[in-house]
């Protein structure tokens, strides 16, 4: 009986020690740790919201929005939800059609049920929601296997109905852990025009080419964040605040292209596609003072409000053999060394010249020719006798100034700096003169031209015009940039003299020609180079013209280049009559555009300013 008491004392008092140890623990959490335990519980149910900032819009030089954006709902997975053992056990019965408690029996508790439980939840929500967002149930499975964190975008740009058909199915389908959220999607309203040199974004709203891409720090802005609590359903609990940062709206870019004048340039580059069936045709069209590009165009195109097409930026990427339009540097440079005049005498040797193992020929017998008549003819012999004149190391010299062999500057990605071989070989050097041994990109070519039209000085090429705040306010211009000065203003205004007798009826550009100005410019013909084999195709050619109007006070410089153009009814593919009835077409719609007044008289009629006698 002692015995007995004694067990029953000793139990009591270890039951009494337990049950006070727990009392005193409880006390400690309950009232010393509360804070530290209420911290975490609060964590558990604590989300961090992004707040989207509003990227910048991209505007033309005439205010024209060119890139914006609009309101859409994207579909968001919230990980932490998904993967709620309550959320699952809800889910999966709507799948299998259970009950809760059926579900909880067949998989077990939380700790036996989870390896299996999640997989079969995000099975059912794949296969509920795929063919709403038009996507395959593999591709969404996969998406919504994103390795703990806390929520990823499933789908964009949903529009207002859509979004209410999801919600709905959602609450159909007992499907919790998915959410709606306000977004923006980039928005280019013109579709393919000035594609190439926007650009696009991706999913995240990053820039990928272009401006977008150029500009994308100053354009996204900064995200902002704001701390919310929700239930276990993942609702918002209203009255609970916690810390915020605002976003900050990306600033806005204005750049120099004119939108009309770029449709000016697409629509005669595409019926020049349709008219001469080249691969490519590609133009730009600079302001020469101030270097400001107005239009670039480059077929085919893309759309960037799908990525559908062709996104490389040919003007850009593409370099090439640009022929006698490279001979203006051999002219321009020994005219500013004074080496020759405009009437200097040069003998062309009847077509065909021979020196050691040099040789030259050029499509037509000539003899004596004035440095003049050289451009005016186009000849090949004539030019490696003036670049001879000049003297190797300074016509380099005058390559190199004229800025070949290295990129413009200008504010894109992806642009070739070209290459010139300057190997001191006579050969290497002839063919140099005449515009072989040298790749360029058109936008080279165009910025040496507009040297020429402005009076001597190489610029640096001009796109974007100012940085604007979400005020409206300009925040930063832009100014022109003089690279150097390559040539005086006399040889300048000798070499517009020169190139104006390459558009007359005795030159090889008389179909550059427009009624009422005078047009200074100069044609390209060049085998195209096999990149792969580096011979040339026998008969593949790049074609081009890069000329300025109106020729005494030049108000734009224009290049266009057709690589391997196949003309019809037996018209020859020259850049005289591929890419310079082009560039008349171009120019005389822009000439109208930009109300420059004819200064030469058209269909009898003497133009306003015109003096006569």
């Amino acid at each position: 009986m002692n015995d007995l008491k004694k067990r029953a004392v000793f139990l009591t008092l270890v039951l009494v020690l337990a049950l006070s140890g727990l009392s005193t623990r409880l006390l400690f959490v309950q009232v010393f740790q509360h804070e530290h335990w209420s911290e975490i519980a609060e964590k558990d149910y604590e989300r961090k919201v992004i707040v989207p900032t509003e990227r910048g819009v991209i505007y033309d030089r005439n205010d024209h929005q060119l890139v914006y954006n609009r309101p859409v709902r994207k579909v968001v997975a919230d990980w932490y939800q998904l993967s709620d053992y309550r959320v699952m056990v809800s889910g999966v019965a709507k799948a299998k059609g259970m009950d809760r408690d059926a579900v909880i029996e067949e998989y077990g508790t939380r700790d036996e049920a989870v390896d299996v439980l999640f997989p079969e939840y995000l099975d059912h929500v794949a296969r509920t929601l795929a063919p709403s967002l038009g996507m395959e149930e593999s591709e969404l499975r996969g998406m919504l296997r994103f390795d703990k964190r806390r929520e990823v975008v499933i789908a964009r740009s949903l529009n207002k109905a859509q979004a209410d058909d999801l919600k709905q199915l959602l609450r159909e389908q007992s499907i919790t852990g998915i959410r709606m959220e306000n977004g923006e999607e980039r928005y280019y309203p013109s579709g393919k025009s000035l594609c190439h040199v926007l650009g696009y974004v991706n999913h995240e709203l990053k820039g990928q080419e272009g401006i977008e891409r150029t500009c994308d720090e100053v354009l996204s802005g900064e995200e902002g964040y704001r701390y919310i609590q929700v239930d276990r359903r993942g609702n918002e609990i209203a009255e609970y605040r916690g810390e915020t940062k605002d976003a900050v709206k990306g600033e806005s870019v204005k750049l120099t292209v004119d939108l009309s004048l770029q449709v000016i340039v697409e629509e005669e580059l595409q019926r020049a596609q349709e008219e001469f069936r080249a691969d490519r045709f590609m133009a730009v069209l600079i302001e020469p003072f101030s270097g400001d590009v107005v239009a670039m165009a480059t077929t085919p195109g893309f759309d960037p409000n799908t990525r559908e097409g062709e996104r490389k930026n040919n003007v850009l990427t593409d370099v090439y053999e640009p022929g006698s339009t490279f001979k203006l540097l051999a002219i321009a440079g020994a005219l500013n060394e004074k080496v020759v005049t405009p009437r200097t005498s040069i003998f062309c040797h009847h077509g065909y010249y021979r020196s050691g193992k040099l040789r030259i020929r050029d499509h037509h017998p000539y003899g004596d020719l004035t440095v003049s008549e050289v451009m005016m003819k186009s000849s090949n012999i004539g030019t490696y006798k003036v670049a001879s004149m000049l003297g190797m190391n300074r016509f380099y010299d005058y390559v190199d100034k004229f800025g070949f062999g290295r990129s413009t500057g200008i504010e894109l990605s992806a642009e070739a700096s070209g290459s010139v071989r300057k190997t001191g070989n006579l050969i290497d050097f002839s063919r140099l003169s005449y515009g072989y041994a040298v790749a360029t990109t058109p936008l080279q070519v165009a910025m040496a031209y507009a040297a020429v039209a402005n009076g001597g000085n190489l610029m640096r090429p001009r796109l974007i015009d100012s940085y604007i705040d979400a005020d409206g306010e300009v925040i930063r211009q832009t100014k022109p940039q003089v690279i150097e000065r390559v040539i005086s203003e006399r040889t300048a205004s000798q070499m517009r003299a020169i190139l104006q007798t390459v558009v007359t009826k005795k030159g090889t550009a008389k179909r550059a020609a427009i009624p009422g100005y005078n047009v200074a410019g100069k044609t390209g013909t060049t085998k195209k180079l096999n990149m792969e084999t580096g011979r040339y195709y026998d008969k593949r050619y790049i074609t081009s013209f890069c000329g300025f109007a109106p020729a005494e006070d030049p108000r734009m410089v224009c290049i266009v280049v057709a690589d391997n153009p196949r003309p019809r009814d037996d018209i020859p593919a020259y850049g005289g009559t591929v890419a310079a009835p082009v560039f008349a077409r171009i120019m005389q719609r822009v000439l109208t555009y930009c109300d420059v007044p004819p200064t030469l008289p058209v269909d009898g009629q003497v133009p306003a300013g015109v003096a006569t006698r």
